[in-house]
C-alpha cells in the first residue's frame, strides 16, 4: 500500500451541543458532518478533489487507483457512514469501484471490496454485508485469484444498485 499521511485518516470532529455557543460559519461537511478543512484535517470534500478521485479510479492504474480507493474510504466513517456512501452515489464513484473487480490486483480488488461493502451496507441493509462477506469467502482458486467470485460478487451488487 502506499503511503498515506497521518491527517488523511483524521475525521472532523462533529458539531455538538456546545456548538450553538459559538456562532460558526463553516459549512458541516456531508460526509463526516463536522468542519472539515484542507490543511488541518485533510477532507477530499472540502479539498474538491472527488471527481478526480473517481476519474482515478477509471484510469486502470493501480497506483493511482489505490490511492484514489484508500483517499475514497475516509470519507466512509464509522460514526456516520451512511454520509459517506450518499457523498459516494452522488458522486457516481460506484461504477468506477465495480469495474475495478474486473482489472485490479488482488489487493486492489479487496481495497474496493471493503469500501464497497461499506458502502452497501448503509444503504442496503445487514443482507448486503452477509451477501458480500459469504462472496468474498468463496470460490478462491489455488493460484489466489478470485475471478469467478468477483464476477458473482460484480453481478449482485449490480442488481443491488438497479433496486
Amino acid at each position: 500500500r502506499g503511503p498515506l499521511s497521518p491527517k488523511l485518516t483524521t475525521v472532523s470532529k462533529p458539531i455538538g451541543c456546545w456548538s450553538c455557543f459559538k456562532p460558526s460559519n463553516a459549512p458541516l461537511c456531508s460526509a463526516h458532518g463536522g468542519i472539515c478543512s484542507v490543511t488541518s484535517i485533510f477532507c477530499p470534500l472540502e479539498a474538491k478533489a472527488l471527481p478526480d478521485l473517481v476519474r482515478l479510479l477509471s484510469g486502470e492504474l493501480y497506483e493511482t487507483a489505490i490511492e484514489a480507493i484508500q483517499t475514497l474510504s475516509t470519507l466512509v466513517v464509522k460514526a456516520s457512514p451512511q454520509r459517506g456512501a450518499s457523498v459516494l452515489h452522488e458522486a457516481d464513484a460506484i461504477k468506477p469501484m465495480l469495474e475495478i473487480l474486473s482489472w485490479g490486483t488482488d489487493s486492489l480488488q479487496e481495497d474496493a471490496l471493503s469500501l464497497l461493502e461499506k458502502e452497501m451496507v448503509d444503504v442496503y441493509g445487514s443482507a448486503a454485508r452477509l451477501s458480500l462477506a459469504g462472496l468474498t469467502r468463496t470460490n478462491i482458486h489455488e493460484d489466489g485469484r478470485h475471478c469467478h467470485s468477483l464476477n458473482v460478487i460484480r453481478n449482485h451488487q449490480l442488481l443491488l444498485l438497479r433496486d
